[in-house]
């Protein structure tokens, strides 16, 4: 696996915060983003504060996939999917330890 970095989705004004998983994050992080059901809808857009997350998954080949989690779902490659196995709140605890805590919705 390539590298994996993760974007805290924020309308703030100010550039969002991002970090580079280590090879076991990314590892999990895939793991819990495969083989969800689908769902229906998307995450929500044009509001200020928290909007979710952005995912990119960079192969070795420099290929990039973008994958959103946000609002309980999952949109990679087109498809919206259910967040069934916690990847946002994932993302959000590690948000947190990072400092990041004050752009999350409450409660966490």
């Amino acid at each position: 696996m390539g590298v994996v970095t993760v974007e805290l989705d924020v309308f703030s004004g100010e550039p969002n915060p991002s970090w580079v998983l280590n090879p076991g994050q990314a590892h999990e992080a895939e793991s819990r983003l495969r083989d969800l059901p689908a769902g229906q809808g998307g995450r929500p857009e044009g509001k200020l504060g928290y909007r979710g997350f952005l995912v990119a998954f960079q192969d070795c080949h420099g290929r990039t996939e973008a994958v959103q989690i946000g609002a309980g779902l999952v949109e990679r490659a087109g498809e919206v999917f259910e967040d069934v196995r916690g990847a946002e709140a994932w993302l959000m605890r590690m948000a947190e330890d990072r400092g990041f805590g004050a752009l999350l919705p409450e409660p966490r």
